[in-house]
Formats: structure tokens, sequence, C-alpha cells
């Protein structure tokens, strides 16, 4: 003899279905409470606490090996050599010839980056490449990628978390023409980047964190909106 399930009906099925939905909206809202995100700007919001900066007025690398500074950055570019050139009044970290890769930024540490900025002080000789590309990274991973096209010389950028997302590296490079820079880290270019600052950005402009409630604040206000549609139902 077969089992036969019986649908529920009157006010306790109502409330075991306005149970369920309520479990399912407080779900759904919780698990976008807020905005983790990366940003890259050329007027991001300024820097605060800084914890390391570099200027390259101290420059001491060697011709085709990764530069570690003594304020704790290190600077790589697998298929150039760094070069030390007199942009904007003051040395500059340049990818001497160009590159077909981007120059990397890190802490030497490894440690992760809530913001960064650098001052573009980019060329080609006069030509001064106005397209730049700014990819952050975690754990060797791309986690946003930011074309920034006619960004102009001496410009500063700069790169930033908020809402809880985390980054370990940006990659920057510079080029001619922007073409499809997003999908190609191995296109020829150079970048000349100065005044390098790491510490922390308050939210700002598009980073702004979403207000939202926390999640027995949902949960009590699906509750309540499920108990008055369930009563004007039954009346």
């Amino acid at each position: 003899m077969g089992v036969v399930l019986k649908q529920k009906s009157g006010l306790s099925g109502k409330i075991g279905n306005l149970f369920v939905g309520s479990i399912a909206l407080v779900a759904a809202l919780s698990a976008n409470t807020s905005l983790a995100a990366i940003y890259a700007s050329t007027s991001g919001p300024a820097i605060t606490g800084v914890t390391n900066t570099e200027d390259f007025e101290s420059y001491s690398g060697s011709p085709g090996e990764p530069l570690v500074t003594s304020s704790g950055l290190t600077f790589d570019c697998g298929n150039c050599s760094f070069h030390i050139s007199f942009y904007g009044g003051s040395n500059t970290l340049y990818q001497n010839g160009g590159s077909t890769s981007m120059t990397s930024i890190m802490l030497t540490s490894g440690a992760d980056i809530s913001a960064i900025s650098m001052v573009n002080f980019n060329g080609f000789g006069n030509q001064d490449p106005s397209n730049i590309w700014v990819r952050a990274y975690n754990n060797g991973s791309p986690v946003a990628s930011f074309p920034l096209p006619d960004t102009p010389l001496a410009s500063t950028i700069t790169v930033w978390a908020d809402g809880g997302s985390v980054f370990d590296e940006v990659r920057i490079q510079a080029y001619n023409t922007p073409g499809t820079i997003d999908e190609d880290e191995a296109q020829y270019g150079a970048i000349a980047i100065d005044d390098v600052i790491v510490g922390q950005a308050p939210p700002s402009g598009a980073a702004r964190s979403i207000p939202t409630l926390s999640f027995w604040g949902i949960g009590i206000l699906a509750g309540v909106l499920s108990l008055i549609g369930m009563r004007r139902r039954i009346k």
C-alpha cells in the first residue's frame, strides 16, 4: 500500500510556506549586504596611514633583476631591465627600452595591500603613451583589471580595496594605442613611475560601502512582512 502525502492546508500550511519564504528572503538579502571590490582611478582617494614610500632617489638595482628597495617594496618585469630616468624633474623607475611584460609592484613581505598610488611619468622618448593598464593580483591570480585610456602625464594612479576585498600585487604598463590591452598582458609598451605610496584609503566615490541591515535585522523585517501578508490573506 503506497503512502499518500497530503499537502498542508489552512492556517498551518500558510504559516509553513511563509516561514520557508522568509528564510529564503533572509538568505538572499544577507548574501548581498555589502560591496566588496577593488578600484583604480587617476582621481582616487588620498592615501592615509602611509606604511611605505619610494621615490627612487637611492636606486641600486642590477640590470635584468628585480629591484628590492629599502622601503619594503619589490619591483619586477620579466622582459626588461629597469633604468632610472629623469622625468618630471625627479628620478623615475623606467622599463629601459620598453617591454612585453608589465611592471609588477609588491610589498617585499608579500603582505596584502589596502591602497597604493604612483605617479605616471611614462614615455618612449617624447611620445609619452597615455593608455595605461593596471591589474590587481592576489596570490598570483588577477582579481581586477583597469584600462585607463588618455591618462595625462604626471597623473597619480591609485588602486585601492573596499568592502573586504584584498590584493597583494599591482601590475602596470603604458601603450601607444589602447588596442585590446585588457585581454593581452604581453603587448609591447613601457612605463615610468615615481613616488609610490602604500597605506590606507577610505571608501570614496564608486567605492562607498552600501548601507545595509544586519543579518538579524533582515530576518526580523522579513518575518514582520510575512506575518502582515498572512493576516491579510486569512481574514
